[in-house]
């Protein structure tokens, strides 16, 4: 999602090569050529709150901004927090270097890249929270703006609102399940309820499955979306209300089959209030989204609500979603054959020769549960020391000459059927041993793989 639910596969770098012939070079630039971008830093609007009445907040979120330039970014900044419009509704927390006068606050921050390529992911160091304000009726809401200056950046700033009071929809069914079939469908029935103190006017059902589940059924009033990491996702709109203490359920059990990649299977859900804003980040990057094509999908209603004078809200009380959703294991009876592959070098004494090792997954399952992934052990041959080991995102031997690496230092932990990983060591030849071997092999249990013969190789150097 996203951002998906779990960490994703990040994109690489693309690369523009620019190539002349046939003029000759001069100080002046063509007079098409695209003017660099202006640097200038977009303030990502935080997500509107909903305060649970009577509740407390710590500062728990910061600001996080996007940078145009394709740089990484390391300045000084000026923050301004203008929050006079939350004063008939809650106060405000600050964390950082920050003076407030008259309900603005001016905070001494840092503008800095937060890791992701081209540095495009910007975040604050000033953390904000809200606690209401006690007799403040639910429903009340207010707003506050964020603006900036950092050195040598245009900063767009933007607002965002508090509300006192929000809806918020638990969701329930479907327990852990394991040893099923392959080719077979788990088929559950799923509820949600309002345990909030605002009714809703509507409601969004999101599941997200990992490789190995697909849905049976598509709803022409659900979209489906392929994400990253062979992950599948189905949204559901509906139209009713959803009033306090009301638990509604699904017409249709949730139908999945399990697919000759299930092994250690998840699914994922939530439910939110219809066009609650929290979705955005649920949902994260998709190739695209598209409707069903089979029946539509209902609610009934299981144990009526009741009514109240609170209005309706769109936005889920305040750190309910993550708590109201659902994780299932549903783990499959599967086999997933990994495998090593060693590697031969020479050279002479004194130089630097490269071993590229390959871990890899022949399937036909997908791991997707990183303590279940397996790592490589690598026991280096006599003579021959690490120098340098690019794409090794861990390089201290647990032993004297003994290295792991693995699917774990990657950006993702999902292993996918047919995925290999290549981890190339550079060596220094110390001395030259005529066939001198070192060993590459599993580490850690691997009980789903079925065919230990590929499970070590031999690494040799001269």
């Amino acid at each position: 999602m996203g951002g998906s639910i779990l960490a994703r596969r990040t994109a690489g770098l693309t690369l523009a090569v620019i190539t002349a012939t046939g003029a000759a070079l001069t100080a002046t630039a063509p007079a098409d050529a695209a003017a660099a971008p202006a640097p200038q830093l977009t303030l990502n609007a935080p997500a509107p709150e909903a305060l649970v009445p009577g509740g407390a907040s710590a500062p728990d979120f910061s600001f996080n901004y996007t940078g145009n330039t394709g740089k990484l970014v390391d300045t000084p900044a000026t923050v301004t927090i203008d929050f006079r419009g939350l004063a008939k509704v809650a106060t405000v927390k600050l964390l950082g270097r920050c003076t407030v006068r008259n309900q603005v606050a001016t905070c001494a921050d840092q503008f800095l890249s937060d890791g992701t390529p081209a540095g495009g992911a910007v975040q604050s160091r000033t953390w904000l929270g809200f606690t209401p304000l006690p007799g403040a009726a639910v429903g009340a809401q207010g707003s506050y703006t964020v603006s900036a200056r950092a050195n040598g950046y245009k900063v767009v700033g933007g607002s965002s609102t508090v509300t006192i009071g929000g809806p918020s929809l638990k969701l329930t069914g479907l327990p852990d399940l394991s040893g099923l079939r392959v080719g077979s469908t788990v088929s559950e029935p799923m509820s949600f309820s309002n345990t909030g103190d605002r009714p809703a006017a509507g409601s969004e059902v999101f599941f997200e499955l990992t490789p190995g589940l697909a849905f049976e059924q598509r709803y022409r009033n659900c979209e489906y979306a392929a994400m990253s990491s062979g992950f599948t996702a189905e949204l559901c709109r509906f139209s009713g209300n959803v009033a306090l203490g009301e638990q509604l359920e699904l017409t249709s059990p949730l139908a999945l089959k399990v697919t000759p990649q299930a092994l250690d299977t998840k699914l994922y859900g939530f439910v939110l209030p219809a066009n609650d804003p929290t979705a955005d980040s649920l949902l994260g990057p998709a190739d695209a989204w598209h409707p069903g094509s089979g029946p539509a999908l209902g609610l009934r209603v299981l144990s009526a609500g009741h009514g109240s004078t609170a209005p309706f809200g769109r936005v889920s009380e305040t750190g309910t979603v993550g708590r109201n959703g659902l994780v299932v294991n549903l783990n499959a009876r599967n086999t997933a054959d990994f495998g090593v592959t060693g590697a031969k070098a020479s050279g002479k004494a004194g130089s630097d020769v490269t071993v590229t090792l390959g871990l890899y997954d022949h399937g036909p399952a997908t791991l997707t549960d990183p303590a279940m992934d397996p790592s490589l052990e690598f026991t280096l041959p006599p003579g021959s020391p690490p120098c340098a080991s690019p794409g090794l995102r861990a390089g201290l031997p647990h032993v004297s000459g003994v290295y792991l690496c693995g699917y774990n230092y990657q950006p993702s932990y999902v292993v996918t059927a047919g995925e290999q990983l290549n981890f190339p060591f550079v060596l220094r030849i110390d001395k030259v041993i005529k066939g001198a071997t070192g060993a590459v092999a599993l580490f850690g249990p691997v009980p789903f793989d079925p065919n230990p013969r590929n499970n070590s190789a031999v690494v040799t150097v001269n």
